[in-house]
């Protein structure tokens, strides 16, 4: 009678057990094919044709943008333009696995930034053995492994840190030659901008007389004094008088524009001092001496003192 009991209780649990297993994989089962917005077994009815065009676009994309350089803003423009898509698409309740391109794009996009990193060491890579003869020789000298890698790097910004004869001249020369022999571009679209005119002179004369491309390299302030120029069919004048622009000024042109008088008198109720320039001094503690004992006050707070003397 016992084992009896023992039996009956052990086929009990057993038949529990098989029921919840049942149980557990109609769950599954029905969860893996609940369709978002699409009914039940009839993921073959929708053939994801506009997703599959843009997923077909973004590889185009891809492939155009990795036969050059692969810059950030190139990158975030991916991530811009199919963020939406790849949200849609990746979480998606059902399989996907027969939409390969779906998956890969899937993740692609999900990778990119490694991706990106890996595509340009090997545009880098490339890059470097292709020109090796050119970086061999750029007016007589050849660039060392920075140089070069410095030259090939097409990032929409790149900065380059280098102190005093490391060649940044030669890498500049080298960049030039190498956009104008190997990436076709224009001598005319590139401009080289420096501080001072003699680096400016320098990279002119290297560039024009030693590797013979017409290029012009200026300062700062050349280049905007052409702009200027250019913009205003003139060139503009520096006057030498500043005491008679400021006269006319005053006499001609304040009196009709009641705004610029506001102005003027808000200037002297403030500046009743005007402030020296720093390079005046010829130390930060001769500037501090000087400042420490000027007596700033309001030209309202010497009436109110005035008034109460009276």
């Amino acid at each position: 009678m016992c084992f009896l009991g023992v039996l009956i209780a052990i086929l009990s649990a057993a038949i529990i057990n098989v029921i919840l297993i049942l149980l557990l994989l109609n769950f599954v089962f029905n969860r893996k094919n609940n369709k978002k917005n699409i009914p039940i077994n009839t993921i073959e009815q929708y053939d994801f044709k506009s997703e599959l065009m843009h997923v077909g676009n973004f590889f185009k994309d891809i492939n155009n943008y990795k036969d050059d350089y692969f810059t950030n803003s190139q990158k975030m423009k991916l991530k811009h333009e199919y963020k939406d898509l790849f949200n849609k698409l990746s979480k998606y309740p059902y399989d996907l696995s027969k939409y390969e391109d779906i998956e890969r794009f899937i993740d692609t996009y999900s990778l990119l930034d490694r991706l990106v990193d890996d595509w340009n060491k090997k545009y880098i890579y490339d890059e470097l053995i292709m020109n090796s003869s050119l970086f061999n020789n750029i007016d007589g000298k050849s660039l060392d492994k920075q140089q070069r890698q410095a030259v090939v790097v097409d990032e929409d910004n790149t900065l380059v840190l280098a102190g005093a004869g490391c060649g940044k001249t030669l890498t500049i020369s080298a960049k030039v030659e190498y956009l104008v022999s190997r990436k076709n571009i224009k001598p005319k679209e590139i401009l080289l901008i420096s501080f001072t005119k003699k680096a400016a002179d320098e990279m002119q004369e290297r560039i024009n007389n030693r590797l013979n491309i017409n290029i012009e390299a200026s300062t700062f302030h050349k280049l905007g004094l052409n702009i200027i120029t250019q913009y205003n069919n003139k060139r503009p004048e520096v006057s030498e008088s500043m005491a008679k622009s400021i006269d006319k000024y005053f006499k001609e042109l304040i009196t009709s524009n009641p705004s610029a008088i506001q102005d003027i008198i808000s200037f002297f109720g403030v500046y009743l001092n005007i402030p020296k320039d720093i390079s005046q001094f010829d130390n930060l503690d001769e500037a501090h001496q000087h400042y420490s004992s000027i007596d700033l006050e309001t030209i309202k707070s010497k009436i109110e003192d005035k008034t109460k003397s009276l």
